[in-house]
């Protein structure tokens, strides 16, 4: 994966989960 950024001062996440059970988008955001 390539990405070119236009700034100094960048945060970037590539976040990959393995779930042993189903879980709603909603469930995620209230974890974080």
């Amino acid at each position: 994966m390539a990405l070119r950024v236009p700034t100094k001062n960048v945060s970037l996440v590539d976040l990959v989960v393995d779930l042993e059970k189903e879980v709603t988008a909603e469930e995620v955001n209230q974890a974080f």
